[in-house]
C-alpha cells in the first residue's frame, strides 16, 4: 500500500475512536440514577454509602454500629424497606458511586461546600464542628494575671503563619 493509503486509513481509524470516545463519555453522563422515594420503596432496599471509621459506621464483635448507621437503620425501618450498607474508601469514591447510581445516599460526616451544593441535595446538618487550636500555656503562667496569659496565646489560625506546627 503507498503511504497515502495507509496515513487515511490511519485517519479514519482515530477519527473513529474519537468519535466513540465521545459517544461513550455522553451516554454515561446522560444516565440518571434514580434515587427517589418511590423507587426504593418499590427496590426494597435503601443503599447507603459510607465510610468504615468510629463515627459513621464499624464492626465491634461482630455487631455494625455507628451513629450514621444507627440514623440509617432506623430510617429504613421507617420507610419499611431492608438497608444495605456499602462501605466506600474517601470521599471522592462516594459521590463518583453515588452519581454512578451505586447508592441512594451518602451517610458520611461531610462539610457541605458551594461546589457539593451545586451537584447534590443535603439534608439539614446533625451535628456542628469549630476548628479548636490546643496551646500550651506559656511559662511561668501561674505568676501571670488572666490578662497577661490571653494575650500570649494564639487566637486565630492565621497568627501559626511562620510557626511551626505539629498535628
Amino acid at each position: 500500500m503507498t503511504r497515502i493509503r495507509i496515513n487515511k486509513i490511519l485517519v479514519i481509524i482515530a477519527f473513529t475512536v474519537m468519535l466513540f470516545s465521545v459517544w461513550s463519555c455522553n451516554s454515561k453522563s446522560n444516565k440518571k440514577a434514580d434515587h427517589s422515594l418511590e423507587q426504593i420503596k418499590k427496590r426494597g432496599k435503601l443503599v447507603a454509602l459510607t465510610g468504615y471509621n468510629a463515627y459513621s459506621y464499624f464492626i465491634y464483635k461482630g455487631k455494625p454500629m455507628g451513629f450514621e448507621y444507627e440514623l440509617l437503620k432506623r430510617f429504613s425501618k421507617r420507610l419499611g424497606v431492608d438497608l444495605e450498607i456499602k462501605v466506600v474508601k474517601n470521599i471522592n469514591e462516594m459521590f463518583t458511586n453515588l452519581e454512578n447510581g451505586d447508592g441512594d445516599l451518602i451517610a458520611f460526616n461531610l462539610t457541605i461546600t458551594n461546589e457539593r451544593k451545586k451537584q447534590f441535595d443535603f439534608t439539614h446538618h446533625i451535628n456542628t464542628t469549630q476548628q479548636v487550636l490546643v496551646q500550651r500555656k506559656p511559662k511561668n503562667w501561674r505568676r501571670l494575671t488572666l490578662d497577661q496569659i490571653n494575650d500570649s496565646l494564639i487566637k486565630s489560625p492565621i497568627e501559626l503563619e511562620g510557626k511551626t506546627v505539629y498535628v
